[in-house]
């Protein structure tokens, strides 16, 4: 088990990092206010993340092993990891987020739920963004076990989550998927006594799925003692927390009639004796009235179990390494690096997997268990520079204790998108003939990132608040009283709305020079809504020319001045030169090593003569 330090989660140390994060669409500089609380703080990294969706970290024969499981289209379709739909594309930047905590060793992350996933369950007494609220303090596995959500339990534990945390009120993941078995159990076997019916197929799917979590949570050594500690948040269970105290984990798999768990807890070490005292509970409770056949087995077994002397006991099972190797963790991961898997994601966040991405550029990534953090931690390997001198690991870790947080993630020769733009300014300074606007070539500066509309920024809360900043930065710009343009002239230069549209729009028809102005506002066309005019008879007179584009839904959209320069320095410069200077570097490397191989072979050809 892991230190409490080491477990905790981190987002406060992350809102220095962000820079160096390469899918921060937004690197560097947030415009977020110092007294901004923990969850806003936890908003704004969230939002933050790419929106892109994550190749699967799981191994392709789990997943094959689950799909000949109940209910197998869960598991090749319905489930979150997948990315199936739009509504799973809510999670794309949680399992962004997921990944990068597990790079740089952050520990777990809070997880973010907004009301969008109020409807997730039909049941109305159980409300998913209250019991994931950002003041529970749950991490994604938390959130993972609720959603009751195979897969994604397994990715979560397999990208370092710990088994072991604690929310704000004393759940821990074992907890809440103990929690959702017996409620469900218990809600089944009531209806079943009052003559209603369920869905038999769904509910063997969610039995079936929330059995397998516990027994996951189990074998990755998860605590079973840990219960909260206020009788207040677990209402269902009267006055059993009271009974039981530590042991109720125990006693809701008992009256849940569960066989399997009950041999799984005393498998691990869960003392069983203490139900002795209470088997009157199974005829009491609808479990047992429903089924009074199975009750009688589960006392037997109990006695069975709880009669074991101190000899019969056996140590814990060893804990199963969480790469889901199926092997034990000191025969696995615990033994030594093991290469990071060319299917998973790859860790420069490019939504691409590492076979594809960073291992072609020669990029080397391993995994290793860490005893002092308690989970797998990935680094890079680098080649011994001399012969007989071992080869060096560099840690993408980002708040090494006594160490300045500087740039976490590896060179993998791909340049992040505030570096681009840098490159860009200085290429337009020195090279264009078109320059840049003064004001906003300062915004950018500062701010380190090119706002443009049509992409994917997260919330409208979010885009106003970049975009106030970016605003601000431009007034600081005047007010520095170097440019001779009226403040006015400036800001329609530079401003930008919470799209990352001009602030200020000028009507788009053939040969109109109009603009916002007091008492004027463009229109949006009503058809596409994405391109401005000044009136309808602008609109009139350039439909023929619109037409096409308005029918498609792919007018480009407006752009300052300064946004297209920008933009098109990128796309058509600097991109393309360093796509070009990694395939010369590649192609070096690759050189170096046809050369190297036929100089061996040549010199083994030499010996060979020599010995003749």
């Amino acid at each position: 088990m892991s230190s409490e330090s080491s477990r905790r989660p981190q987002q406060a140390l992350l809102m220095d990092d962000l820079r160096a994060y390469p899918g921060a669409t937004v690197p560097g500089l947030l415009p977020m206010s110092e007294d901004a609380s923990p969850i806003e703080q936890r908003w704004a990294i969230l939002s933050a993340m790419p929106k892109t969706h994550l190749p699967v970290c799981l191994p392709q024969a789990l997943l094959d092993d689950l799909r000949l499981r109940i209910d197998p289209d869960f598991y090749s379709e319905r489930s979150l990891v997948f990315g199936r739909d739009a509504l799973h594309a809510r999670t794309f930047p949680m399992r962004h987020l997921i990944l990068r905590h597990y790079v740089i060793q952050a520990g777990d992350a809070y997880a973010m739920v907004d009301e969008s996933w109020a409807n997730h369950n039909d049941n109305d007494s159980w409300s998913l963004p209250k019991k994931i609220s950002p003041e529970s303090k749950s991490t994604y596995l938390h959130f993972a076990v609720r959603l009751v959500d195979v897969p994604f339990v397994y990715e979560c534990i397999r990208l370092g989550a710990d088994v072991n945390y604690v929310d704000a009120e004393g759940r821990t993941p074992l907890f809440c998927a103990m929690e959702e078995l017996f409620g469900f159990i218990f809600e089944t076997a009531h209806i079943q006594l009052l003559g209603g019916t369920r869905d038999n197929e769904f509910d063997a799917s969610a039995y079936a799925r929330l059995r397998h979590m516990v027994k996951i949570l189990v074998e990755q050594h998860a605590i079973m003692h840990i219960v909260p500690t206020d009788s207040d948040t677990l209402p269902f269970l009267g006055d059993l927390y009271e009974i039981c105290g530590t042991g109720l984990l125990a006693m809701m798999a008992w009256l849940s009639l569960d066989l399997e768990l009950l041999e799984l807890f005393a498998l691990h070490g869960f003392p069983l004796s203490p139900l002795l005292g209470f088997t009157y509970l199974l005829d009491q409770w609808d479990t047992g009235k429903v089924d009074p056949e199975k009750a009688s087995l589960c006392k037997e077994l109990v006695v069975r179990l709880a009669s074991r002397d101190e000899s019969e006991l056996l140590p814990r099972p060893p804990r199963k390494c969480p790469c889901w190797s199926g092997k034990p963790l000191h025969e696995c991961h615990g033994s030594g690096d093991h290469p990071y898997p060319p299917t998973f994601a790859c860790i420069c966040r490019s939504a691409k997997t590492y076979a594809n991405c960073c291992r072609t550029r020669g990029f080397a990534f391993v995994e290793q268990w860490n005893n002092e953090l308690g989970r797998m931690t990935v680094l890079q390997l680098c080649e011994a520079e001399a012969e007989g001198q071992a080869p060096t690991y560099v840690s993408f870790r980002s708040h090494t204790p006594g160490v300045p947080s500087g740039l976490i993630w590896p060179d993998t020769g791909k340049k992040k998108s505030w570096e681009l733009l840098i490159m860009a300014i200085e290429y337009n300074d020195t090279q264009s003939e078109e320059k840049a606007d003064p004001a906003f070539r300062a915004a950018a500066l500062i701010s380190e990132y090119l706002p443009l509309p049509g992409v994917d920024w997260g919330s409208k809360v979010w885009g106003k608040e970049v975009a106030s900043f970016w605003n601000r930065t431009v007034d600081d710009y005047i007010a520095l009283g170097t440019d001779t343009r009226s403040k006015s002239n400036i800001g329609r230069a530079a401003k930008l709305d919470p799209f990352f549209l001009p602030l200020w729009k000028r009507c788009e028809a053939t040969g109109c020079t109009k603009i916002d102005r007091p008492g004027l506002t463009m229109k949006r066309c009503r058809g596409c809504q994405r391109i401005f005019y000044c009136g309808p008879m602008c609109q009139k007179a350039h439909w023929k020319e619109h037409k096409p584009a308005c029918q498609r839904g792919d007018h480009p959209l407006q752009l300052l001045r300064s946004q297209t320069i920008y933009k098109t320095i990128i796309k058509e410069v600097i991109e393309p030169a360093e796509e070009r200077l990694l395939h010369d570097a590649i192609d070096s490397e690759n050189s170096k090593s046809d050369g190297a191989d036929s100089e061996s072979s040549n010199l083994k050809s030499d010996d060979a003569d020599s010995d003749n």
